[in-house]
């Protein structure tokens, strides 16, 4: 129940995305498609190979071959369509228009909104930007110093062992001091580096289960000391439980290797396991680097990391 109670928590924070963001034109969206599916927007009309991250109307037909199916994405919810068989798009609209609090359909409202915020640069730009101003920014800085950037993915819940620390220096060329810190401020690690990130065993470091620690880069400059901080937790004996979270989502049953991979990453990141969230998108984009759907998905997530230069070239904005 406690662990439900954090997920309804994650939704209702969600509710304060300012409404010009939430509210999107309807529309369907394609989320995967295996096999041979094409859409009309009438009969004899010239057919359009259905691809994952198409937008459709929410009129015309789906025609699906024989093995074939897609699922898609109406009303914020999940529907999968399997051939051989014609699917009348407005049919499948009106029979998904009532609205629910279900788990599944709060996970699928998280996963559409904002999705039309990655037709353009413009959009991208506005979606970053409120979404930052409406969730007060990335939380777990402490002292933040412009001149270092630290890498928000590494933040929250981590349940890594091998993790990746990067951070960015404004003008400063020399070395960084790098420390972990724990709840009391006391160094449990510290180094010098002057290549911008530290490759550290948090197995290796003694951590406690469940810990509050810092990760702290710093530097002097012309006598000033110039330092940024970001708070996480090491949690690797939380894994089984998130996995076992995707048991409440009723799609999850039904999907393939690759979705069913790709909705782990999104669980990860409600439940502030950034970096692991981010560790899978891009190995599913390196399986599946033309899959359009998934670079939406990513560039919103890295939006929401406050990476938006990244984001845009995840779905090759220039």
């Amino acid at each position: 129940m406690k662990n439900i109670l954090a997920l309804f928590s994650f939704f209702l924070a969600l509710a304060v995305v300012p409404y010009s963001m939430a509210a999107q034109e309807s529309k369907i969206i394609v989320l995967s498609c295996t096999g041979l599916a094409n859409f009309s927007a009438a009969d004899g009309d010239e057919e359009i190979k259905l691809f994952p991250g198409i937008s459709l109307p929410l009129t015309g037909s789906v025609l699906v071959q024989d093995g074939a199916r897609a699922r898609i994405i109406v009303n914020e919810k999940s529907v999968l369509l399997t051939g051989p068989g014609r699917y009348k798009l407005a049919d499948i609209h009106e029979a998904n228009t009532k609205k629910s609090m279900s788990f599944s359909a709060r996970f699928w409202k998280f996963v559409v909104s904002g999705m039309g915020s990655t037709e353009d640069k413009k959009d991208l730009v506005k979606y970053h930007r409120e979404f930052m101003k409406s969730h007060g920014g990335i939380k777990g800085f402490t002292e933040v110093d412009s001149s270092i950037v630290l890498s928000a993915l590494v933040r929250g819940n981590i349940a890594s062992d091998s993790v990746v620390f990067s951070w960015t220096t404004d003008n400063y060329k020399g070395p960084c001091q790098f420390r972990i810190l724990d709840d009391k401020r006391n160094e449990v690690f510290s180094d010098y580096s002057e290549n911008r990130s530290k490759n550290i065993n948090l197995n290796r470091m003694g951590l406690s289960f469940g810990g509050k620690y810092f990760w702290a880069v710093s530097y002097k400059n012309d006598s000033k000391t110039y330092n940024s901080e970001l708070e996480f937790q090491y949690v690797p004996h939380k894994q089984s439980i998130i996995v076992e979270k995707l048991l409440y989502l009723e799609d999850y049953i039904n999907a393939n290797a690759n979705e069913k991979t790709w909705m782990k990453a999104v669980i990860l990141e409600m439940e502030g396991y950034f970096y692991e969230s981010d560790q899978i998108y891009k190995r599913l984009l390196k399986e599946d680097g033309n899959n359009v759907f998934l670079k939406k998905n990513y560039a919103l997530f890295l939006c929401r990391q406050n990476r938006l230069k990244d984001a845009s070239d995840t779905v090759l904005f220039k």
